[in-house]
C-alpha cells in the first residue's frame, strides 16, 4: 500500500466506492425486476384469464337457463316471452365469445394448455348441440328439443362446465403461486439490499480512513521535516521509507539536506583556512613596516642591520610566496565551494520539480475525486429510478387489487343470480306438484299431463341440485377471490417496504457522495500543502543562491588577496635589491 502512487490509491478507492454503490443499485434493480415479472404475470395473464373464463362460465349458466326456460311450454307459447329469452340467449353467446377471445390468446402453462385443448372441441360440440336445441324450439318442436337437451347437449354442457371450472381453478392456483413467489422475492431482495447497503457503508468508511492515514501521515512528516530545514535545523531525521510520491519527496529532501550539510562544512573549512592565511600575511606586512621605520631612524646602524634586514626580506619574500600559494589554494577552494553551491542549487531545482510533480499528482487525485463523486451521484440517480419503478409496480398492484375486488363483486352478483334461479326452481317444483295433483283429479284424461308434470318436477329438482353445485362453486370462487385480494394487499405492502428500502438506499448513496466530497477536500488540502512545500523549497533555493553569491564574493576577495601578495613579493625583491646596493656602498 505504501509503494503505490497516490493517484492510483485515490482512483482505486473511488472506483471501489462507485462499484459498491453500483452493487446496491443493481441488487435493488434485480429484485425489482423479479417482483415485477411475477406481478406482471398475475396482472396481464392470470387476472384477464380468470375474467375471461368467468365470463364464459357465466354465459354457460345463462344459456342453460334460457334453454330450460324455453323448454317450458307456457314460455314457448308466449311469443313476447320467447322473443325475450332468445334475445337473452344471443346476449349470453356474445358474452361467451368475448370471454373466449379474451382468454384464448393468453400464454398458458403445460397443464393449462392440455385442459384448453380438451375444452375447444367440447365447447364447439356443446355450442352445436345447443344450437340444434334452439332450432327445434324455434320450429315449435318442444318434445324433440327436450330429448336433444337431455341427451348429447347435456353431456357436452356438463363436460364444458367441468373444463371451464378446472381452468378457472388452475388460473387461481397459478396466480396464488405467483403472488407467493413475488412476496418471497420481495423479502429476499429487501434482505439483500439491507446487507449490501450496510456492507458498502462499512467498506467505504474503512477505505476512506485507510487512504487518509496512508497519505496524510507520511506527508505530514515530510512537511514537518521540510519546515525544520527551512528554519535552519539540519540535524532533523525523516523516517518516511516508501516508493510513492511522498517517499520520493522524502528521499529527495534527505539527499538535499545531506548535500547541503557537506557543502556548508566545506565552505566553513575553506573560509577558516583563508582567514588564517590572511592573518599571517598581515603579520608579515607589519614586520616589514617596522623594519623600514627602523632603517629610517637608525641610518647609522643600517650597515649593521643590512644583513639582518636582508634575512628579514628573504623571510618576508618566502612568506609572501607561501601566502600567495595559500591564497591561490583558498581561491581554488572558494571556486570549488561555488561549484558545490551551484550543484546544491541544481539539486534544489530538482527537489522543487519533484514537489511540483507531487502537486500535480494531488490535483489529478482531486480530479479523480470529482469523477468518483459524479459516479456516486449517478448511482444515486439509478436508485431514484428504482424507486420510481417500485412506485409504478405499487400502482399496478393497487389496480390489480381493484380488479380483484371487482371480480369478487361480480362473483357475488352471480351468487345472487343463482339464488334467483334456485327460487325459480322451487316455484317450478311447486307448480309441478300442483299440476300432478290436478292431473290425478282429472283421472285418465290427465294421465299424460301428469307424466309431463312429473318430468317438470324432476327437471326442477335437477335445476335445484345444479344450482346448489353452482352456488358452491361460486362460493369457492368468492373465497379464492378474497384470498387473492389478501395476497395482493400483502404484495402491495411488501412493495411499499421495498420502496422505502430503495429510498433508504438513495440516502446511503447520498452519504457516500458526502464522503467522496470530504475525500476531495482532503486531496485539495494535500495539494495546498504541496504548494506550501514548493514555496519552502523556493525559499531554500534563494538561500542557496545567497550562499553561492557569497562564495563568489569570497573567491573574488581571494583573487584580490593573491594579487596583493604578488605585489608584496615584488616589493620584497625591490627591497632586497636596495639592501644589496646599500651593502655594496
Amino acid at each position: 500500500m505504501k509503494n503505490i502512487r497516490i493517484g492510483v490509491k485515490m482512483l482505486g478507492g473511488f472506483l471501489f466506492t462507485a462499484i459498491l454503490a453500483l452493487a446496491v443499485g443493481v441488487t435493488g434493480f434485480l429484485g425489482l425486476k423479479q417482483t415485477e415479472r411475477s406481478m406482471a404475470e398475475i396482472a396481464t395473464v392470470r387476472l384477464p384469464g380468470i375474467v375471461g373464463l368467468g365470463s364464459m362460465s357465466e354465459a354457460q349458466t345463462a344459456i342453460q337457463r334460457v334453454e330450460r326456460t324455453l323448454l317450458i311450454q307456457e314460455t314457448l307459447d308466449n311469443p313476447t316471452e320467447a322473443a325475450k329469452q332468445f334475445r337473452m340467449l344471443d346476449t349470453a353467446w356474445a358474452n361467451a365469445q368475448r370471454g373466449w377471445e379474451r382468454y384464448a390468446p393468453l400464454p398458458k402453462t403445460e397443464e393449462e394448455e392440455q385442459l384448453w385443448e380438451q375444452l375447444v372441441p367440447t365447447w364447439q360440440e356443446w355450442k352445436t348441440r345447443s344450437a340444434e336445441v334452439m332450432d327445434q324450439l324455434r320450429d315449435g318442436e318442444r318434445d324433440l328439443a327436450y330429448m336433444l337437451s337431455q341427451g348429447g347437449a347435456r353431456t357436452s354442457y356438463d363436460e364444458a362446465v367441468r373444463l371451464v371450472n378446472a381452468l378457472i381453478d388452475l388460473n387461481v392456483r397459478v396466480a396464488e403461486d405467483f403472488g407467493k413467489e413475488a412476496e418471497e422475492k420481495a423479502q429476499r431482495a429487501e434482505m439483500i439490499i439491507v446487507i449490501v447497503s450496510v456492507l458498502c457503508v462499512v467498506l467505504a468508511v474503512a477505505l476512506g480512513v485507510v487512504l487518509t492515514r496512508v497519505i496524510t501521515g507520511p506527508l505530514s512528516s515530510v512537511v514537518r521535516f521540510a519546515g525544520g530545514v527551512a528554519q535552519g535545523n539540519l540535524d532533523m531525521s525523516l523516517d518516511v521509507r516508501q516508493r510513492d510520491e511522498v517517499g520520493q519527496l522524502g528521499d529527495a529532501i534527505r539527499s538535499m539536506v545531506g548535500t547541503l550539510k557537506e557543502r556548508i562544512a566545506e565552505a566553513d573549512r575553506q573560509s577558516a583556512e583563508a582567514t588564517e592565511q590572511a592573518r599571517k600575511a598581515h603579520e608579515a606586512m607589519e614586520t616589514a613596516a617596522q623594519a623600514g621605520q627602523a632603517a629610517e631612524i637608525k641610518t647609522e646602524a643600517m650597515l649593521e642591520a643590512a644583513d639582518r634586514l636582508q634575512g628579514i626580506a628573504e623571510n618576508t619574500a618566502s612568506a609572501a610566496e607561501q601566502l600567495s600559494a595559500q591564497v591561490e589554494q583558498s581561491s581554488r577552494g572558494a571556486e570549488v565551494q561555488a561549484q558545490r553551491v551551484t550543484e546544491t542549487a541544481t539539486a534544489m531545482e530538482e527537489l522543487n520539480a519533484t514537489v511540483l510533480e507531487v502537486t500535480r499528482n494531488a490535483a489529478e487525485a482531486a480530479s479523480s475525486s470529482e469523477f468518483a463523486r459524479s459516479k456516486a451521484q449517478e448511482g444515486a440517480a439509478i436508485v431514484q429510478r428504482v424507486v420510481h419503478g417500485m412506485s409504478a409496480v405499487h400502482t399496478q398492484a393497487a389496480e390489480m387489487r381493484g380488479d380483484m375486488s371487482t371480480l369478487g363483486s361480480q362473483a357475488e352478483g352471480i351468487g345472487q343470480i343463482m339464488n334467483v334461479i334456485s327460487d325459480i326452481a322451487d316455484q317450478t317444483n311447486l307448480l309441478a306438484l300442483n299440476a300432478a295433483i290436478e292431473a290425478a283429479r282429472a283421472g285418465d284424461a290427465g294421465r299424460g299431463f301428469a307424466v309431463v308434470a312429473d318430468e317438470v318436477r324432476k327437471l326442477a329438482e335437477k335445476t335445484m341440485n345444479a344450482t346448489k353445485e353452482v352456488g358452491t362453486a361460486i362460493h369457492d370462487i368468492q373465497q379464492s377471490t378474497r384470498k387473492n385480494i389478501d395476497n395482493v394487499e400483502r404484495t402491495t405492502r411488501q412493495i411499499e417496504e421495498a420502496t422505502t428500502l430503495a429510498n433508504e438506499s438513495g440516502d446511503v448513496l447520498q452519504n457516500i457522495v458526502t464522503l467522496v466530497d470530504t475525500a476531495s477536500d482532503q486531496v485539495r488540502s494535500i495539494a495546498t500543502a504541496s504548494e506550501q512545500q514548493s514555496a519552502a523549497s523556493e525559499e531554500i533555493s534563494r538561500s542557496i543562491e545567497d550562499i553561492s553569491r557569497i562564495s563568489g564574493e569570497t573567491s573574488g576577495a581571494m583573487r584580490q588577496s593573491e594579487h596583493a601578495v604578488t605585489e608584496l613579493s615584488a616589493q620584497m625583491q625591490v627591497l632586497g635589491s636596495l639592501i644589496a646596493e646599500l651593502r655594496s656602498n
